[in-house]
């Protein structure tokens, strides 16, 4: 996809030690921008990349280090997936909070693109094959409530700030944590290639390779972007997980017993696809990089 509006801008990456945050300076490296990494503890070590230490956004002084930076774009990667409930609220919605106040005390007001989540989102009814942005927003998880209070606390800035937020679907690719599907599955198939338990191989979730969703918000980072959207950043493809650990075992040549629980774990939300329509409407972004292609590169990291 052809990007030609951050070319020396500015660009601040909040969580860019991350899962998303590395793959997305990768992104803004190749589009000439100049690319300065929030770093809670621990510098990025990437060619090209200036690291400012800016410690827990939910309690460090944040507003000295947007002076450093004076980005003109900031990408907020930063967040918390797996806390108790006061841990998702101080990492996704107060971190956010203090983030939009130390914006707003620059020379001039930085552009926001701010990741959320999908699981911001209400269970799709059963005659529905997507969600768009128009869903209800009512999340069933206490990480999916945290994150829809950081959404609407973004676009509540929107008379301030130009935001965007970006609504990616199920991460995965190079890198991924090893806690989360398919990384999950490869990491206990490498350590005993005879036998797999699979909980829930009847849940739907749309799988997106996080170069792509990186490019999305490389995308979303351009000033030209309206303000005051979400946009779902998904391919609109539902993949059984019982089929993902099929697809990983083939690729991977395992050949496990796979081990079926009677009565499988419930997830509280049994499918999950995305419409990025939005997106491609107005960015002209789409995915390019199959599950098959990711998968040949996390089995070969």
């Amino acid at each position: 996809m052809a990007q030609t509006g951050l070319t020396g801008k500015r660009i601040a990456v909040t969580g860019a030690t991350g899962f998303l945050g590395g793959h997305l300076c990768r992104s803004l490296l190749a589009q000439n921008a100049q690319v300065t990494a929030l770093c809670r503890d621990a510098p990025l070590m990437m060619a090209g990349v200036t690291s400012l230490m800016c410690g827990d956004l939910a309690t460090g002084d944040i507003a000295a280090v947007l002076q450093e930076a004076l980005p003109d774009v900031i990408i907020h990667c930063a967040g918390q997936s797996m806390a108790d409930t006061a841990g998702l609220e101080a990492a996704n919605v107060t971190a956010t909070r203090r983030l939009i106040a130390a914006a707003l005390t620059l020379p001039t007001p930085p552009r926001l693109v701010a990741v959320s989540s999908a699981a911001i989102w209400a269970p799709m009814r059963d005659d529905q094959t997507a969600v768009g942005e128009d869903h209800p927003m009512v999340p069933v998880t206490p990480y999916g409530q945290a994150k829809a209070r950081m959404t609407e606390l973004v676009l509540s800035a929107a008379t301030s700030l130009p935001v965007a937020v970006a609504c990616p679907f199920n991460i995965v690719g190079p890198g991924q944590p090893g806690q989360m599907l398919p990384q999950a599955f490869i990491q206990r198939l490498r350590a005993d290639p005879g036998r797999i338990s699979l909980t829930s191989g009847g849940v739907v979730r749309d799988f997106i390779d996080v170069r792509d969703v990186a490019t999305a918000l490389v995308a979303l980072a351009d000033p030209a972007i309206p303000s005051g959207q979400i946009f779902n950043v998904a391919t609109g493809r539902g993949v059984r997980v019982g089929d993902l650990l099929g697809a990983v075992c083939r690729m991977g040549g395992f050949s496990p017993i796979i081990d079926v629980p009677a009565q499988p774990s419930h997830t509280g939300v049994a499918c999950s696809i995305g419409d990025a329509t939005r997106l491609h409407k107005t960015c002209g972004w789409r995915p390019i990089i199959t599950l098959d292609e990711t998968l040949a590169d996390m089995l070969h990291s």
